[in-house]
């Protein structure tokens, strides 16, 4: 009878302290420089636009990169108006 008297103990206070540990712990929270840098948003592809001009009733397109500033492409001739 004592044995299993000291296991219920035992095991009680166990219990209680797992539940303590688990409770009593703060929640994480980030300063707002971590915050703010973790948001950010950074693109890993390439911004790419085509870009349109009329000539002579002609219309022409170029592939502009946005992330580089520079052409991609030469004019592509798309069809007349």
């Amino acid at each position: 009878m004592n044995n299993k008297f000291l296991r219920g103990i035992a095991l009680a206070a166990g219990i209680a302290c797992c539940s303590l540990c688990l409770c009593a712990t703060p929640a994480v929270t980030l300063s707002a420089q971590a915050a703010t840098s973790e948001t950010a948003i950074s693109p890993h592809a390439d911004i790419k636009e085509w870009r349109f001009k009329e000539e002579d009733g002609k219309l022409w397109k170029r592939l502009w990169n946005a992330s580089t500033a520079r052409w991609e492409t030469d004019w592509i001739y798309v069809r007349d108006l």
